[in-house]
């Protein structure tokens, strides 16, 4: 990292350094550092903290919107706030309203969605791009009254990135949460900072990398692929949604030598047979994050990757990326894993943890309990929720831990071993899903007084949601999918219906869920 506290500062010295270098491959096109460097700097030079306010939002798709917007706001001296053409209208809308947007960096790809915005919300926008577009010249005529718009391709570059604060906020990202409503975590820039000092410090990367961008900006994990990236002057190698539809094939075709996914996404190239063995054998470091990485999954990339390192990597976006990693050593055995999953390993460099049992007190080796964390990853907790930030960053002694609300236990080899969850939060796709927020969204959909979500693995390795309805809803399954579309992204949505008369509850007259699950399992084995 350079010294300057703004992290675009490190893109732009490597920019300086390497300008021809390639820093993003798209599918059918390749941007240079000095490219990218000159979007983003025009970009930059029509935003101002005074006018625009801290955050300033994106609505692009893996384009050279999005990540000269990126950098754009950065070195602006603002916090970007991703939207994604993926999720309902309604849901950006809240993101927005909730961020307190005005400014919106908009890729043509995804005019479709501020169409979609616009006509859900009453705010007023400034709209930026980096080019003059028709399509965007139709779009102003039609909400003329509440939109401007500037390109950036005349405008000229602001000289150099503000320097901020290293409390200023980044990025703020928003994830799921149990009141029905999106939660803001507000990342700093000394956390991602730190971050990427002490990965690299225990995985160096070269200029010569190219690094695998298989994350959209609303997911954290996309951070460490481009701060990584660019911070050694690497190339981001972004993943269409056709290339995800078969990565493997893109992988070798891009020459990708780092490859970083959710375990979801090398379970489905499994399930789906879509490779032979050392088809990956250019990779030589792997990682994953986001799920469990379970034994078999981690089996089958060793056989797909035979030169690669592979680092199971941990950390909610509440404390940056990942805090916590585990370099998988060759013939680990399944003996040392904890039902089927990998261990997470131990704290990143200057990060530390703890491990309490319910009363407080620090759980013994092998035994279970909550994980707290501490270090200077800490975010800065949520965006205008006083509240929950108190109740989830807690101070002990000098020093501010975070509640995962994970429960985990320290084996006798000292690595750190994920067991459990202590609510009903899950991942899917390496996206935190609160079960509480889907469950909400179905209640207003069908207005049924018990219902239920939870996540199930199947045969096939994969886990997907599947919600529980009253038999009466059954002739409404159609209707059900289709209004849920409009308030949850696609990943948040249950795959499987099922209909049921039974809902058993316990002895304190509360739904039995476990009772409720095993209902389903067995109705799903027998059909």
């Amino acid at each position: 990292m350079t010294d300057c506290t703004n992290l675009a500062s490190a893109f732009l010295a490597a920019a300086t350094t390497f300008p021809d270098r390639e820093a993003v491959v798209f599918a059918d096109q390749s941007t240079s550092y000095g490219e990218l460097r000159q979007h983003a700097l025009r970009l930059s030079a029509l935003i101002d903290c005074g006018s625009d306010g801290p955050f300033c939002g994106i609505l692009a798709h893996r384009s050279n919107t999005a990540y000269a917007a990126v950098l754009a706001i950065l070195a602006a001296g603002c916090a970007y706030v991703p939207l994604n053409p993926g999720f309902p209208a309604t849901r950006n809308g809240y993101i927005a309203k909730r961020a307190k947007l005005t400014t919106l960096v908009v890729g043509p790809e995804c005019i479709s969605a501020l169409r979609d915005l616009l006509a859900t919300t009453s705010t007023n926008f400034r709209i930026l791009t980096l080019n003059r577009d028709r399509a965007f010249q139709a779009l102003v005529e039609d909400f003329a009254c509440r939109v401007t718009w500037q390109s950036a391709e005349v405008a000229p570059p602001r000289e150099t990135c503000v320097v901020v604060d290293s409390e200023s906020p980044a990025y703020v990202l928003f994830t799921s949460g149990s009141t029905g409503e999106p939660k803001g975590v507000v990342v700093r820039h000394r956390n991602v900072a730190r971050y990427v000092q002490g990965f690299l410090a225990s995985y160096p990367i070269t200029p010569k990398d190219r690094l695998s961008q298989t994350f959209d900006l609303t997911f954290d994990l996309s951070v460490h692929d481009m701060f990584v990236a660019w911070n050694a002057g690497a190339t981001l190698v972004v993943y269409s949604n056709a290339a995800l539809a078969d990565p493997v094939s893109y992988t070798r075709s891009q020459r990708v030598s780092v490859w970083f996914s959710v375990p979801s996404l090398a379970a489905l190239i499994d399930s789906l047979r879509q490779a032979e063995p050392a088809s990956l054998s250019e990779l030589r470091l792997s990682l994953f994050c986001g799920e469990k990485l379970t034994y078999n999954t981690y089996r089958f990339w060793q056989t797909l990757a035979p030169n690669s390192r592979v680092v199971n990597l941990y950390g909610p976006t509440e404390t940056t990326i990942a805090l916590t990693h585990f370099e998988i050593p060759d013939r680990f055995p399944e003996s040392a894993t904890l039902h089927g999953g990998l261990p997470i390993g131990q704290p990143l460099p200057g990060q530390g943890l703890e491990i309490r049992r319910d009363d407080g007190s620090t759980c013994a080796i092998g035994e279970a309990g909550l994980l707290w964390l501490c270090g200077d990853q800490l975010s800065a907790g949520y965006l205008g929720d006083a509240e929950q930030t108190a109740r989830r960053f807690v101070a002990r002694g000098a020093a501010l831990f975070y509640d995962t609300g994970d429960i985990v236990q320290l084996d006798q080899a000292g690595l750190l071993q994920f067991v459990g969850r202590d609510d009903g939060q899950v991942k899917i796709m390496g996206y935190r899903v609160e079960l509480g927020e889907v469950e909400h969204a179905l209640v207003r959909v069908t207005g049924a007084a018990q219902l239920m979500v939870e996540k199930v693995m199947f045969a096939n390795g994969i886990e997907e949601l599947v919600a529980v309805l009253p038999a009466a809803f059954a002739s409404e399954k159609k209707r059900i999918r289709v209004e849920l579309q409009k308030l949850l992204p696609t990943y948040m949505l249950p795959r499987r219906y099922v209909f049921t008369r039974n809902f058993p509850r316990n002895s304190n007259g509360k739904l039995d869920r476990n009772a409720l699950l095993n209902q389903v399992l067995q109705s799903q084995a027998e059909t």
